[in-house]
C-alpha cells in the first residue's frame, strides 16, 4: 500500500517544490496543482491574519495513508463536500469524515494519519485560533458548554458526536469563497464576511439538530450511513424503502426510525433535499442544461423537476439561471 510522498500540509511548509507540484503564490495565500501518478488535485489556501480558509479537491487513484502534524491549538470548521475518509491518532483513535457532512473540532498539537481509498474528494475547512473562535462563540447555547470547557482544558473534542448534514446555504457560501479571485483591497472584507456567514449557518444548523434520546448502536449507525451513501451516489435511481433496507441488511421499520433519528429527516425527505441541493449546485456550475440536470437527479419529466425546485427555492430552474446571468452582467 503506497504512501503519498508527503501531505499537502507538509508541502506548504517546504521551500523546495517537489516534482509534480505546481505552486502559484498570491498576496495572502497560494494555490497548488498536484499531479502524481496516484494522486491528482488542487489545494487552495487563503489567509486572514491567523485564520486560514482551505479548499481541497483530489482524485485518489490508489489507497493512501497520509501523515500530518498539527503544531498549534486550532479550531477546525470542516465541510466534507464529497468522499468519505478517516483519520487516526493516539489521541482520538479514529474519526470518520463522511461525505456531505460538517462539524467543528478542537485540536491541540498532535500527529495523525489520514486514510483514503480510491475516490474523488472535495472538502473545505477553516482553521482559527481558539481566542478568535471564542469571540463568536454562542455561549447562551447549552450545546456549547461542554465543548467550551474541553477547549479551555486543551482536550481534543468535537462539537457534535454526530455531524451535521450539508445544505444548499453552505454549498452556496463555499462556492462563492472558492470562486472569488480578486486580489485587491476588498478581498479581506469579502472573505471575512463570507467566513462569518458560513460560521453562522454552520453553528445554527448544529444547534438546531435534535439531540438523540438514546445512542444508536455502531452497527445500526454504519447501516444508516450506508443508506445515505447509496442514495447520495444514485440520485437518478428509484429505490423503495424495502430495496434500501435489503441492501444494507436491515428492515424497513429500523431504516425509517433510525434514519430519521440520525439525520433529522425521513429517507425520502433527505433524498429529495439532496436532489434539490445537487440541482442548485449544478445550476451554479452552468455546465449542464436544465433537462440534463433533471435527468441527473432522477426526474424523467423536467416539468416535475421544475415544480419541485420552485417548491423548495421559490423560483424555477430557468428563473434561477436568469438571476445568475443577471448577477454576472
Amino acid at each position: 500500500m503506497p504512501n503519498t510522498p508527503s501531505s499537502p500540509v507538509n508541502h506548504l511548509e517546504s521551500k523546495s517544490r517537489p516534482m509534480g507540484v505546481e505552486t502559484i503564490f498570491e498576496k495572502n495565500g497560494h494555490r497548488m496543482i498536484i499531479n502524481y501518478p496516484h494522486f491528482k488535485g488542487e489545494y487552495n489556501i487563503a489567509k486572514l491574519d491567523e485564520v486560514q480558509l482551505v479548499y481541497v479537491k483530489a482524485e485518489i487513484i490508489q489507497e493512501m495513508r497520509v501523515p500530518i502534524e498539527i503544531k498549534e491549538d486550532k479550531v477546525l470548521l470542516y465541510f466534507c463536500l464529497n468522499g468519505t475518509f478517516s483519520a487516526s491518532s493516539e489521541v482520538f483513535s479514529k474519526i470518520s469524515f463522511v461525505s456531505a457532512t460538517h462539524n467543528v473540532l478542537y485540536t491541540h498539537p498532535l500527529k495523525a494519519e489520514f486514510h483514503f481509498v480510491p475516490d474523488t474528494y472535495e472538502a473545505f475547512y477553516i482553521t482559527l485560533p481558539f481566542a478568535v473562535f471564542n469571540e463568536y462563540f454562542p455561549k447562551s447555547e447549552s450545546l456549547f458548554e461542554n465543548f467550551y470547557h474541553q477547549m479551555k482544558s486543551g482536550y481534543f473534542s468535537k462539537l457534535r458526536e454526530i455531524p451535521g448534514v450539508l445544505n444548499s446555504q453552505i454549498y452556496r457560501v463555499i462556492k462563492e469563497i472558492h470562486e472569488f479571485t480578486k486580489d485587491n483591497e476588498f478581498r479581506d472584507i469579502f472573505l471575512k464576511g463570507k467566513m462569518m456567514e458560513l460560521l453562522s449557518i454552520q453553528l445554527e444548523e448544529l444547534c438546531e439538530m435534535n439531540p438523540s434520546p438514546h445512542p444508536i448502536r455502531k452497527e445500526i449507525l454504519e447501516k444508516m450511513y450506508a443508506v445515505r451513501d447509496i442514495i447520495s451516489k444514485n440520485l437518478n435511481e428509484s429505490y423503495s424503502l424495502q430495496d434500501l433496507a435489503q441492501k444494507v441488511g436491515t428492515n424497513e421499520y429500523t431504516l425509517k426510525h433510525e434514519f430519521k433519528e440520525l439525520f433529522g429527516n425521513t429517507v425520502f425527505g433527505f433524498w429529495n433535499e439532496l436532489k434539490m441541493d445537487t440541482a442548485l449546485k449544478l445550476l451554479m456550475e452552468k455546465e449542464k442544461s436544465i433537462a440534463d440536470i433533471s435527468e441527473t437527479i432522477g426526474y424523467k419529466n423536467p416539468q416535475h423537476f421544475s415544480t419541485a425546485f420552485k417548491r423548495k427555492f421559490g423560483v424555477t430552474p430557468s428563473g434561477y439561471q436568469k438571476k445568475l446571468n443577471k448577477n454576472i452582467c
